[in-house]
């Protein structure tokens, strides 16, 4: 309600207030016109009666004089200070009884759920992932086919020479991984089923081999996960120089967790034509959850080597991976 209106209903109900008192005093009058003829008790009460009705007369004058109510002004024209004096009002902080309950007190907000253990172990992946509520997703991931050559002698490449790794060409793709989300288990798969490449292949993930189309493991550093798993690291400093072994040498690839239970790995040799395909124990599986909670990403990476052959080394055919991925909510 606008602050304006209210001199006028409190005016309106002071008249009538005092109408109201001025009957009663005119009652009181008469019972005492009534005493006075009783003897001295009358006169008294003619006395009181009268000063009761001066303070009413006085108190409705007073009230008709006032200049809200003065015929040159209007109830609806405030003020120059109405504004103010209404925001002041307003803004006029109410005093909190301390007695009174706080909405705080009865605030319906649950407490925090209590925080996750972080993942700090191998052994920590496979304790959370171990009968929980794990979900299955697939994603599709595609390396286009290389179609030149090494890029000789920059990017950390060497010259030409036969026989030894010199040269390489490489490639990644970020699987998408949700923010609250542990992996327990990846696969991974070739849809395509004619693949080639020259000289050599490496599959990685965050730079964990996973598969390779030659062992080079003493050459790469051991991946720490204090957890004693078996796995390295790819290093493009320590491969330079290492021995190209070519299609005629007998099979010699490398595979994760290659024997353990659960475990299954095929790749074809360099120059031949053919698909892969890699299943992981539960605990390499967890492996590559720790490698991905701890750096925040998965990182799946595609490299091919080469020695002297500036026609064909380094090149592969497109490959389509599928990469099948369980895992479970975390905080």
């Amino acid at each position: 309600m606008n602050n304006r209106i209210l001199p006028i209903l409190s005016l309106t109900a002071l008249v009538a207030g005092l109408s109201a008192c001025g009957e009663d005093a005119a009652m009181s009058v008469e019972s005492a016109g009534f005493s006075g003829r009783t003897g001295q008790s009358a006169e008294f009460d003619s006395r009181t009666m009268g000063q009761a009705s001066q303070t009413v007369d006085d108190s409705v004058n007073n009230t008709l004089d006032s200049p809200l109510n003065s015929p040159t002004s209007s109830p609806l024209d405030a003020p120059s200070d109405a504004t103010t004096a209404s925001e002041d009002e307003t803004n006029t902080e109410i005093p909190v009884d301390p007695e009174e309950p706080s909405f705080a007190d009865n605030d319906p907000t649950p407490d925090p759920l209590p925080s996750e253990a972080p993942i700090e172990s191998v052994g920590d992946v496979l304790a959370r992932c171990d009968g929980a509520n794990v979900s299955t997703r697939t994603v599709q991931v595609i390396f286009e086919e290389q179609t030149e050559t090494c890029a000789w002698g920059v990017q950390g490449n060497r010259s030409t020479r036969d026989g030894v790794v010199r040269a390489r060409a490489e490639k990644f793709v970020d699987l998408p991984l949700n923010q609250n989300e542990l992996i327990c288990s990846v696969g991974l798969s070739s849809t395509t089923q004619q693949i080639t490449f020259d000289d050599e292949l490496f599959l990685t993930f965050n730079g964990i081999v996973l598969l390779s189309s030659y062992d080079y493991n003493d050459r790469f550093p051991s991946y720490e996960n204090n957890e004693n798993v078996t796995s390295y690291l790819f290093d493009w400093d320590r491969l330079i120089g290492g021995f190209n072994p070519g299609p005629n040498s007998p099979a010699q690839e490398y595979c994760l967790g290659s024997g353990e239970p659960g475990a299954f790995c095929s790749i074809p040799k360099t120059q031949s034509v053919g698909s892969f395909a890699l299943a992981l124990s539960d605990r390499d599986s967890a492996l590559l959850g720790y490698s991905a909670k701890k750096n925040q990403e998965a990182k799946v990476g595609l490299v091919v080597t080469g020695d002297n052959d500036s026609s064909t080394d380094c090149k592969h055919s497109r490959m389509v991976i599928d990469v099948t991925i369980s895992s479970v909510p975390t905080r």
